[in-house]
């Protein structure tokens, strides 16, 4: 038995809080999957112990894996393997990256997309472009070995080796495999996704298991440190938390998708 068990307070706070992140990365990137990434979507939901390794978590959907390391910077996004599918027609139709600035571009935005300061990361990471070959299982009758060959593009910011930044792009269609964010400095979005995590351990499971739908949206209000996106995070189907009236297109689009689930 673990000697240090995950209070169920922060548990339920620290995925509404990881999975609203989430939600704000895909939506910018505009990442090819369904959005939003609620609860239900996961296969993989997995919360690090605060006690032992802090803040952190684990998260995949279908098609892509969310990495939290001991900060509520993402630090990667990475498309998953099994659901890569690298000629796909409405993906060729966005053309092919021919040269490195190409690249080199379209990574920098991507970066912009998510609050990563790349004026910023230059100075201190040089950047360099360079093809990977990758070796990916077939399962296509047009090919007749068990894998195939392909050339993925790695834009780095500092050494190859280790970067601070990798940003991994197909170049056939334009599509982001992956972005690692190892130097989380250069980000400027919240560090701590969390506020008052004393207070918010301290909450004895028992008393967490008798809070209604309204009471663990409140409890939502009073920790996360950022907004959380209204029904990320759902009890037996009931959405948790109103937005304020602020939103953006897409939280509004968020919102419907939701309700609709909900109803």
């Amino acid at each position: 038995m673990d000697p240090l068990p995950i209070p169920q307070a922060y548990r339920f706070v620290a995925v509404a809080v990881m999975l609203a992140e989430i939600n704000n990365c895909a939506f910018r990137l505009g990442l090819d999957c369904e959005l939003p990434i609620s609860e239900r979507s996961l296969q993989v939901e997995h919360v690090a112990n605060p006690f032992i390794t802090g803040f952190g978590g684990t998260f995949e959907t279908k098609d892509f894996s969310f990495i939290f390391f001991k900060s509520g910077c993402l630090g990667t996004i990475s498309r998953k393997h099994d659901s890569f599918r690298p000629f796909l027609p409405t993906s060729l139709q966005m053309g092919t990256i021919t040269n490195s600035t190409e690249a080199y571009r379209l990574a920098s935005n991507w970066l912009h997309a998510i609050s990563i300061d790349v004026a910023k990361l230059e100075k201190k990471s040089p950047v360099s472009v360079r093809a990977v070959p990758v070796q990916l299982a077939s399962e296509s009758p047009h090919y007749t070995s068990e894998t195939f060959s392909l050339q993925v593009l790695h834009v780095d910011w500092g050494k190859e080796s280790s970067p601070s930044i990798r940003v991994a792009i197909f170049p056939q269609g334009k599509q982001l495999l992956a972005i690692y964010v190892d130097d989380q400095s250069f980000s400027t979005r919240p560090k701590e996704l969390i506020k008052n995590m004393d207070a918010l351990l301290a909450i004895p499971n028992e008393e967490f298991q008798h809070y209604s739908a309204a009471d663990r949206a409140a409890l939502i209000a009073r920790f996360a440190a950022i907004d959380v996106l209204s029904g990320v995070f759902s009890d037996k189907g009931s959405l948790l938390l109103q937005k304020a009236p602020n939103d953006t297109g897409s939280e509004k689009r968020a919102r419907h998708s939701l309700q609709s689930h909900s109803q």
